[in-house]
């Protein structure tokens, strides 16, 4: 007859929570495809450009850097206050997320080619 308050009522651990529509308060829970898409993706495209613009490798550089900052600008913006203040990015995580870009990218294909090397056995890396 009478619900219990919600407090009370069982969790299921299995389900997001919701939090009535305010999007601020649940956080950025997001699918796995858009985790690969910001953390993932730079580390292919980076290359990429760097080795498009090999013969003036500046621009390349200052284009691979600016796409970091578009991706992590993409990634961390504010939630929190009006309308406006979603357009504007945490600075501090753009920066961050752009240092471990740059750290991680040549980690991630230093890995891939020594790993290569060591199953092949084709030569000392």
């Amino acid at each position: 007859m009478n619900e219990p308050p919600e407090w009370e009522k069982p969790v299921d651990p299995y389900t997001t929570p919701h939090h009535g529509g305010n999007d601020g308060v649940s956080g950025r829970g997001g699918s796995c495809l858009r985790t690969f898409f910001f953390w993932g993706l730079p580390a292919i495209v980076v290359p990429l450009i760097i080795g498009l613009f090999v013969a003036v490798w500046p621009v390349g550089l200052a284009l691979a850097l600016a796409f970091l900052f578009w991706m992590g600008r993409m990634q961390w913006r504010s939630s929190a206050g009006g309308p406006e203040a979603g357009d504007a990015p945490q600075w501090s995580k753009v920066f961050l997320y752009v240092v471990v870009q740059v750290v991680l990218i040549p980690l991630l294909w230093f890995a891939l080619v020594w790993g290569f090397c060591n199953v092949t056995g084709s030569g000392k890396f």
